[in-house]
């Protein structure tokens, strides 16, 4: 696996504790604003950061962590300006909460919900925001789920 990106060597953690002079470790917690960090250091290994032009990755965090900071939220109809709304809000406030946003539209198919909630699952989302399609699609669920912006009968999701 290489590690460039449109030609150029991808900036590590690695790269910017050999100009700090500290652990690649002790980076990662400088970047994230780890207690056990010095303020000085945290600014100077930010500063050597966005000179080299360090850009986090987020599939390395994800294994190291086990989490991914991303929702998915599944829309019936893209183009229903009150699902465009419905998106702008939930984008804004994942922002804020440092979370990632993934938009799949279902196209008002029970068969394309259902593939989509596989996607969210096999790209380990921290939970799923729906207006469903099928209830069905949502039974067996192991993470997460909001369904949402539709009326339900079925007394397991009421």
């Amino acid at each position: 696996m290489t590690n460039h990106v449109n030609g150029k060597k991808r900036v590590t953690l690695k790269d910017i504790a050999g100009v700090v002079g500290i652990t690649p470790a002790a980076v990662g917690r400088a970047l994230n604003d780890s207690p056990d960090i010095s303020d000085q250091t945290k600014v100077r290994v930010k500063k050597v950061a966005e000179e080299m032009g360090y850009t986090t990755n987020y599939l390395a965090s994800a294994l190291r962590t086990n989490r991914t900071w991303t929702i998915c939220i599944l829309v019936p109809d893209i183009s229903n300006p009150y699902n465009a709304r419905l998106l702008k809000g939930v984008e804004e406030t994942a922002r804020q909460n440092h979370l990632m946003v993934l938009m799949i539209n279902t196209e008002e198919s029970a068969e394309k919900e259902s593939a989509a909630i596989q996607t969210a699952q096999s790209l380990q989302v921290e939970g799923i925001l729906a207006i469903p399609v099928s209830l069905d699609n949502y039974k067996n669920l192991s993470i997460p789920f909001v369904l949402m912006a539709r009326y339900f009968t079925d007394p397991r999701f009421k």
